[in-house]
């Protein structure tokens, strides 16, 4: 018989007319068949590598020298000491002329909490106060002198270089070049936190400055309530300094609590206005860099915040910078100023802080109007007034200046039962500084 494949096309197999197999249906070309899902049948498991298969590639790797993790540290240590050089010299710092411990810039590198007796030039830093954005402030001793301990800001170039994220370094220096250069001119004030030199390390920037005992923050938190004759030997403190910083041109802009130094000297002693220091001047304006030639004594010049500028914290932030309006510098210093006072006698708002502009006018006018504070004693009328009628007001150019703001009665209230003396005996040194 001859194989019949006429009526079977795409058959692979030749069936007999006479074979019990031809009424079968032949098989499918392999692209016709049912296609499985994936996973309906067992993978194949895995061959079984033999004993001496690699043996050559093992042997090798056991003769190789392991291979070494990069330290971080090292390959910072490692880059150029020259880092920033050309930007630095804009804010007038010496060139690398500083002798600086590894040991002490690796634990600044780490985070170490604490530097036990590590020395950078003729300091050894004892004790970490506080963190900042671009680094840590220590207290430090001079091995020249005997003098006081002074505190010492560090400024690393590696959070520095980070902050930028692509950006002009220099951008990023500008807050770091107003600090260092209204303190060399002004800190000889006594209400302005005192200076003494500017270092240049290989990693590091640091800031010699006087110690202070706390920042007012930190004061409020842990002593508790604060008493009424306090804080207006601190108000007074404040306008004081931002009196003769406005005369001489220079505007605050970032005026809060934490950036009020109380500087005490011993246990228990009386603390006054000329106990309280400004200090942090990065977000600071200057009347001379905008108009060289302006001198002190000269017509006094309004320094403008252009509008879309955004500068400050939230909550102590007058609301024309708040909505990006612009804003006079003078004007925006006393607003936080009035801010600053709700907040030493606990009534500053929480909604002062919220994102939304909108809701944020809707809550400050809604406070303007009520004027609703808990305030009590013989001053209360008097602390009102200065709030409401002389600082905290929507019109910007109805607040007063500083020096209005000092000639206000209730500066001049005497307080019967003054409580300084017992208030003050747990206000001790070593009560750190949150920055």
């Amino acid at each position: 018989m001859t194989p019949n494949n006429n009526n079977m096309p795409g058959a692979t197999v030749a069936i007999l007319e006479d074979s019990p197999l031809k009424h079968l249906v032949p098989m499918k070309p392999p692209a016709e068949r049912l296609k499985l899902p994936e996973g309906f049948l067992p993978k194949a498991a895995p061959k079984k590598k033999k004993k001496n298969q690699g043996i050559l590639q093992r042997m090798t790797r056991r003769f190789q020298q392991p291979k070494q993790k990069k330290d971080p540290w090292q390959a910072w240590y490692d880059e150029s000491p020259y880092m920033f050089q050309d930007q630095l010299k804009e804010i007038h710092l010496p060139q690398h002329d500083l002798v600086e411990d590894k040991a002490c810039a690796k634990k600044i590198f780490e985070e170490d909490s604490f530097v036990e007796s590590t020395r950078v030039g003729s300091y050894n830093l004892l004790q970490r106060l506080g963190s900042g954005a671009f680094g840590h402030v220590f207290v430090g001793q001079s091995t020249v002198t005997s003098s006081q301990p002074v505190a010492i800001k560090v400024l690393s170039k590696r959070a520095i270089r980070k902050q930028a994220e692509g950006r002009e370094v220099v951008k990023t220096l500008r807050p770091i070049n107003n600090e260092i250069g209204i303190l060399r001119e002004h800190s000889h004030h006594p209400n302005v936190i005192g200076f003494h030199e500017a270092l240049h390390g290989r990693h590091n920037i640091y800031l010699v400055m006087e110690q202070a005992t706390s920042d007012l923050a930190s004061c409020m938190h842990t002593l508790g309530p604060i008493q009424p004759d306090f804080y207006q030997q601190v108000m007074k403190g404040i306008l004081t300094g931002l009196e003769y910083l406005h005369r001489h041109g220079v505007y605050h802009l970032d005026v809060k609590p934490h950036n009020v130094l109380i500087v005490s000297r011993y246990s228990g002693e009386r603390v006054d206005a000329s106990s309280v220091r400004l200090c942090d001047f990065g977000l600071s304006k200057t009347i001379a860099s905008h108009l060289p030639e302006w001198k002190v004594g000269d017509t006094p010049m309004h320094v403008k915040i252009a509008p879309g500028s955004y500068m400050g914290t939230h909550r102590f932030m007058c609301p024309e910078l708040r909505l990006r309006k612009g804003a006079n510098a003078r004007q925006a210093d006393m607003w936080s100023v009035g801010c600053t006072l709700l907040n030493i006698m606990d009534c500053l708002p929480r909604e002062f802080g919220v994102r939304d502009p909108a809701q944020y006018e809707v809550n400050v006018k809604e406070f303007l109007e009520s004027q609703s504070i808990s305030i009590s004693g013989g001053d209360a009328e008097l602390v009102h007034d200065l709030l409401f009628q002389h600082l905290l007001l929507w019109n910007a150019q109805d607040r007063d200046t500083s020096e209005e703001a000092l000639s206000h009665p209730w500066f001049q209230y005497e307080y019967e039962n003054e409580s300084q003396e017992s208030y003050f005996e747990s206000f001790q040194p070593e009560h750190g500084i949150e920055l």
